[in-house]
């Protein structure tokens, strides 16, 4: 990675229509909430440029605190961020751990990663990450929720829309 710039909530926005994120913490509309809920933090993505000129976008959240420093988080209570291309999928592993290493080193005062556990690199392999093991579950919704329920329950019986 040669730099890294602001994205705007809107380029967000609109990376997320053209290909969602696989885990919603990675989306606006979890960095929003935060924002309404608690104040504190503001929506924050930001660009990744890397050495070819391709960007990745990594969804951020900014804390605001009584002194002027950016202090990055993505994302907060204990939810999960990846790097994602322009096209809105996860970047290779290795682009990956790159973003994240020049976002430790170069973003802000302070940077508060936690990378999605399927994001496929070894997240102990960046410099100046602080790993802590968490237990995740994955639900595939690609086929819709009534396909994931049945596919979580396999000795349920099919659901044929008439109520009992």
């Amino acid at each position: 990675m040669t730099s890294v710039s602001e994205m705007s909530v809107d380029e967000w926005a609109s990376l997320h229509r053209r290909a969602p994120a696989p885990t919603f913490s990675a989306q606006p509309a979890w960095a929003l909430a935060l924002h309404d809920a608690y104040g504190y933090y503001v929506p924050a993505p930001l660009w990744c440029h890397g050495d070819d000129g391709a960007r990745y976008a990594v969804p951020l959240v900014a804390s605001r605190g009584k002194l002027p420093w950016r202090v990055y988080s993505g994302m907060p209570l204990d939810t999960y961020t990846l790097a994602l291309g322009e096209d809105g999928r996860p970047a290779p592993p290795a682009v990956a751990a790159a973003a994240f290493t020049y976002l430790l080193a170069h973003a802000g005062q302070s940077v508060d990663l936690t990378p999605w556990p399927q994001c496929g690199f070894d997240a102990t392999s960046v410099p100046g990450a602080s790993v802590h093991a968490r237990e995740t579950s994955l639900v595939d919704l690609s086929d819709g929720a009534e396909a994931a329920s049945a596919a979580s329950e396999p000795n349920r019986p099919a659901h044929d829309g008439r109520r009992a």
